[in-house]
């Protein structure tokens, strides 16, 4: 008896999200030298999983990275307003849906390429938004102001540039892999 297997979570699928994810852990530990280190790292791998296996693995990637930064302590603003949690995944979230409109629009590879560059922009505004507007002014008031502006220009400018490296990063992994191992990861 043949047993239906659920679209996106082959174990190809189960074991390529799980190798980008051990990638986005080991990157974490470095954020705390630099953001500029292991952001692009973690957008790359949001991006790479949504290309290589789906969007389904693209948001799990999205969810799980900031949940691990909290545990391991990569993210301070997490220890101070834990429900930036969702709103980072939700963030994430916006650059894996980039990434899977990337890969509806093969027909024009600078299309493709600008729709993600808008949905950095997105991902960037959401979570400056979020933060400007609405958890600093309800959760960080007793924070600094000095911390607070650090805060917003971390979850805006910072998020764009890190999430166009991972564009560039990812693209680049992408176009290097043979379009036969391509297809051998997408069965």
């Amino acid at each position: 008896m043949k047993t239906k297997q659920t679209k996106g979570f082959s174990t190809k699928t189960i074991a390529l999200t799980g190798i980008l994810l051990a990638i986005c852990i080991v990157f974490q530990f470095f954020k705390g030298i630099s953001p500029y280190i292991s952001g692009p790292v973690v957008n790359a791998c949001i991006i790479i999983a949504t290309f290589a296996a789906g969007l389904p693995s693209g948001i799990v990637i999205s969810i799980l990275t900031p949940v691990i930064a909290y545990f391991i302590g990569a993210t301070p603003i997490l220890s101070v307003i834990p429900l930036m949690l969702p709103v980072i995944m939700v963030g994430n979230a916006i650059l894996a849906i980039g990434a899977w409109v990337y890969t509806k629009n093969k027909d024009s590879f600078v299309k493709a390429c600008i729709l993600l560059v808008i949905f950095a922009g997105l991902k960037a505004a959401f979570l400056g938004g979020m933060v400007t507007f609405v958890m600093l002014p309800i959760f960080g008031t007793n924070i600094p102001e000095a911390k607070q502006a650090a805060m917003r220009t971390m979850f805006s400018s910072t998020q764009l540039i890190t999430a166009l490296i991972g564009i560039a990063i990812s693209i680049a992994v992408w176009k290097l892999i043979p379009s036969s191992l391509k297809a051998q990861i997408k069965e």
